[in-house]
C-alpha cells in the first residue's frame, strides 16, 4: 500500500493561519491538548517563549476573546450603509448649495437614492446648518447661490382675470374632490363652526389650505414650502393664487380652538346623515384610541401606550369613531389627557346626539321645550296617579333614562299624544 501523506491539501489554514486569533487558538490548543511548553507552542506558531507565558494568563485570566460572540445576521446596530456609502456625495452636493429635500431628489436620480430624513442626519453630523426652502427641485435653497429668488408673493385671493389659460400641475386629482365638498356645502359648514377668517383671506380659504395638505399626504404643515407652492392646482382649490406660507398656516391653527372643532363636527355630521353618508337610527360604531408617537423631546406630552412599540412613550393619544355601516369617521378628538380618557366615550355620544336630533323629527337643542304636563292627582278609585297625565317625552338631550314606570306608560300612549318627541326612545 502507498503511503498517506502527512498534510492534506488546505492543511497550511490550520499550520500557519492568518488570522491573529486563529494564530492564539492554535497555540494555545498546542499547549493545553498536545502537552507541549511553552517554547514549543510558540515556536509551532511563530511565538516567543514569553509571548506564550502571557498569552496563557490572558486566557485564564478571561481576557482573551478568542471567537466572536454570537448575533443577528445583518449589519450592526448603528450601522447606516446606505449613509455611508452616500455620505460624500452629500457632502458635495451641500457645498453647492443644494438643500436635504433637493440633495435627496438629486441622489434619487442618480441611482443612490437616500431619504432627506437621512441626508438631514448626515449634514447635521457634519456640522452643516439649516438652508431656507424653496419649491423648486433643481435649484439652491442658499440666497447666495445666483439665480434663484428665495421671495415669495404673498397670498390672496384668486383673480381668474390674471390666471393663465394653461397651467401645468400634477396634482390634478385635488380638483376632484370639490363636487363632494359642494354637496356637503362646506362653506356652510364653516360658517356654522365659527372659523375666523383674515382680512386678505377668507375662513373658507384657510380650510381648504389645510385640506390641500392633508388630501396630498403632506406629513407637516412646514413642508408646505416645498410640496404645494409651486403647484396651482392645491392654490386653485382653495381659491387663492398661492397658499399661505408656514408661519401663516402655524398661527392659524393656533387660533383655532376645541369648541370650533366640536361644532363642525356636528354640522358635518348632520350633512353626513341627511346625505346618507351615516346612519341616523340604530347605527354602529367602531371606537379606537390610537397614540401617536412624538419623536422629540417635549416634555409637557403625557406617556401612553404605543401598540407598536409595545411600551409607553411620549405620544398624542386620540380618538376616533367610526360608523361601521358606511366605514365613515364621524368623530375625532386629538386632545386627549390620562384624566379625560376614561370619559371620551361618553363625550363622543353626547357629541352624536346633536346631529341624531337635528335630522329627526325630536326637538333639537336649540328649540324650545316641550311644555312640563300638569301634576297629576290621585284617582278616586285607585289613589294612585292617572297614566293618562304621567306621560313624558323623552329625547336624546336627557342626561338620565326613564324609569320602567314613565317608560312603558309612555310607549303605550306614544300613539295617542299630541307631542313630537319619541316617546319611550332612548
Amino acid at each position: 500500500m502507498a503511503a498517506r501523506s502527512e498534510q492534506r491539501e488546505g492543511a497550511e489554514a490550520f499550520t500557519a493561519p492568518a488570522q491573529v486569533n486563529q494564530r492564539r487558538y492554535e497555540a494555545l490548543r498546542a499547549y493545553f491538548t498536545e502537552g507541549l511548553s511553552y517554547a514549543e507552542a510558540g515556536a509551532r506558531l511563530g511565538y516567543t517563549r514569553w509571548a506564550m507565558i502571557n498569552l496563557v494568563r490572558d486566557y485564564r485570566a478571561g481576557k482573551l476573546e478568542l471567537f466572536a460572540p454570537p448575533r443577528r445576521p445583518g449589519p450592526l446596530p448603528g450601522v447606516a450603509p446606505a449613509k455611508d456609502r452616500a455620505r460624500g456625495r452629500v457632502i458635495a452636493l451641500r457645498r453647492q448649495g443644494l438643500s436635504a429635500y433637493e440633495i435627496s431628489a438629486r441622489l434619487a436620480a442618480e441611482g443612490t437614492p437616500l431619504n432627506r430624513t437621512s441626508v438631514g442626519e448626515i449634514l447635521a453630523e457634519e456640522g452643516f446648518g439649516r438652508l431656507l426652502r424653496h419649491p423648486e427641485p433643481e435649484a439652491s435653497a442658499s440666497p447666495d447661490t445666483a439665480g434663484r429668488d428665495t421671495t415669495l408673493p404673498p397670498a390672496s385671493v384668486i383673480d381668474f382675470d390674471d390666471w393663465p389659460a394653461r397651467a401645468d400641475t400634477g396634482m390634478a386629482g385635488l380638483l376632484l374632490v370639490i363636487p363632494d365638498l359642494i354637496a356637503l356645502d362646506l362653506p356652510a359648514l364653516v360658517a356654522a363652526a365659527g372659523y375666523p377668517g383674515t382680512r386678505v383671506i377668507p375662513a373658507i380659504s384657510w380650510m381648504l389650505s389645510l385640506l390641500a395638505l392633508k388630501l396630498t399626504a403632506t406629513r407637516r404643515v412646514s413642508h408646505v414650502d416645498d410640496l404645494l407652492i409651486a403647484d396651482p392646482a392645491a392654490a386653485l382649490l382653495a381659491g387663492l393664487a398661492i397658499l399661505p406660507k408656514k408661519s401663516a398656516l402655524t398661527s392659524y391653527s393656533y387660533r383655532l380652538s376645541h369648541d370650533h372643532q366640536r361644532a363642525f363636527l356636528a354640522a358635518l355630521d348632520a350633512k353626513m346623515i341627511a346625505s346618507g353618508l351615516a346612519s341616523r337610527e340604530e347605527a354602529i360604531f367602531d371606537l379606537d384610541f390610537h397614540a401617536v408617537m412624538h419623536w422629540g423631546r417635549d416634555p409637557v406630552l403625557e406617556k401612553h401606550y404605543v401598540p407598536t412599540r409595545s411600551q409607553r412613550a411620549r405620544s398624542v393619544l386620540t380618538f376616533f369613531a367610526q360608523d361601521s355601516g358606511t366605514h365613515n369617521l364621524v368623530y375625532g378628538n386629538a386632545d386627549i389627557s390620562k384624566a379625560t380618557q376614561a370619559r371620551e366615550v361618553i363625550a363622543f355620544c353626547d357629541h352624536w346626539k346633536i346631529p341624531a336630533l337635528t335630522t329627526s323629527s325630536t326637538a333639537t337643542p336649540t328649540s324650545p321645550r316641550p311644555p312640563r304636563p300638569a301634576r297629576s292627582s290621585p284617582s278616586a278609585t285607585t289613589g294612585k296617579p292617572s297614566a293618562a297625565k304621567t306621560r313624558r317625552c323623552w329625547s336624546w338631550t336627557r342626561r338620565s333614562p326613564p324609569s320602567r314606570s314613565s317608560a312603558s306608560s309612555a310607549s303605550a300612549a306614544s300613539s295617542s299624544s299630541p307631542c313630537a318627541c319619541a316617546h319611550g326612545r332612548w
